[in-house]
């Protein structure tokens, strides 16, 4: 069982490096660099561009994250492409074209300001949603001098992780696998579960003994 659950968590902590791996090619995309400098306005071809890159990635990697969205330096989300599958009339111009994530502001996060000069992976329940939570990866894009002028933000799929644990193990012979914040709550997508709880005192006992400084 403990091999099975060193091998979980290298599995997991790879998984997070290829996210962020992503962050970095698209934040170096020209498309996404220029929204950044340059007009807003949804009729532009550099909103398109951006808006098209950023769709194109989310809809093929949905599952792994949900929304894909850019913030400015105030955490003002100025770019969220809809996920509306079963719309064929979905576009950058189209009056649906951004989600419900857009004018929303994550500056309140802890990890915001942060990330305007480096990546940061939030807690698990950083980022609420109406009947769930999100992990988020954030990632800073900067101009040519190093200034950073938006935010690139994942919603990782907290679900993904919990089926990534539990693939492969038989839980009559080893038991439910799950991740625990720092604070012992077990970490869950659905706020219904939310709650859940293992033995914070143990949790605290292997944090003291194996130095952890990552979120779960």
């Amino acid at each position: 069982l403990e091999l099975a659950v060193e091998a979980k968590a290298a599995m997991i902590e790879d998984l997070l490096g290829l996210f962020q791996q992503q962050a970095e090619f698209l934040g170096n995309n020209e498309s996404i660099k220029s929204v950044n400098s340059g007009s807003r306005n949804d009729d532009e071809p550099s909103f398109i561009e951006a808006w098209n890159l950023l769709h194109t990635y989310q809809e093929s990697q949905w599952g792994f994250y949900h929304h894909v969205y850019l913030a400015d330096v105030n955490g003002d989300v100025f770019l969220s492409p809809n996920h509306a599958p079963s719309d064929p009339t979905l576009s950058a111009t189209s009056v649906n074209a951004q989600s419900g994530h857009f004018g929303q502001n994550i500056s309140e996060s802890s990890f915001f300001a942060p990330s305007l000069s480096s990546v940061q992976i939030t807690g698990f329940f950083s980022f609420d949603e109406t009947d769930h939570y999100h992990q988020l990866l954030m990632y800073p894009i900067k101009d040519g001098d190093g200034v950073t002028q938006s935010v690139l933000c994942f919603e990782i799929e907290i679900g993904y992780v919990e089926q990534l644990l539990q693939g492969g193990l038989d839980p009559a012979s080893t038991g439910t696998l799950y991740p625990a914040s720092l604070e012992g709550n077990r970490v869950v997508r659905n706020k219904a579960a939310f709650g859940l709880t293992m033995h914070a005192e143990s949790v605290a006992d292997v944090i003291e003994a194996n130095g952890v400084t990552a979120e779960f």
